[in-house]
């Protein structure tokens, strides 16, 4: 039962990072900045694709569906390359975190949008298989 929960826990985190970064490290238009630590995420930080809430959202919905896991857990590591790249690259002498608990802040918001497809898709396959 660990077992599939740290497996479900992970694809969470790859599928999360996935839709975050994947918008934004294709786009060729997109202003690259730099970072002591994977710069592609930072581009993700100041430049994240709107759609990509969305995207999340649905994302939530397949794991709401698929996943027998907590939905905050879930939720959590959807998004928690934000807050793992901000502390490697800290260590690694970054320079862009003076906000610091202002931009985790934003990594909290970011949660609650996979936290909603989630409960959505929990909620309607409760409610299809009960019948009522």
């Amino acid at each position: 039962m660990i077992r599939n929960a740290l497996i479900e826990y992970l694809l969470a985190f790859l599928g999360g990072a996935a839709i975050l970064v994947l918008p934004v490290a294709l786009d060729p238009d997109h202003v690259r900045y730099p970072a002591a630590f994977l710069p592609v995420v930072r581009n993700v930080v100041e430049g994240l694709q709107l759609y990509s809430l969305g995207l999340l959202v649905v994302f939530g919905a397949l794991l709401g569906i698929y996943a027998k896991s907590s939905a905050v857990l879930l939720g959590i590591c959807s998004v928690s390359i934000f807050p793992l790249w901000s502390i490697i690259d800290i260590a690694s002498g970054g320079d862009g975190h003076n906000l610091l608990p202002f931009e985790w802040a934003f990594y909290a918001v970011y949660t609650v949008f996979p936290i909603i497809g989630i409960a959505s898709a929990r909620f309607t396959k409760r409610r299809f298989t009960t019948g009522t």
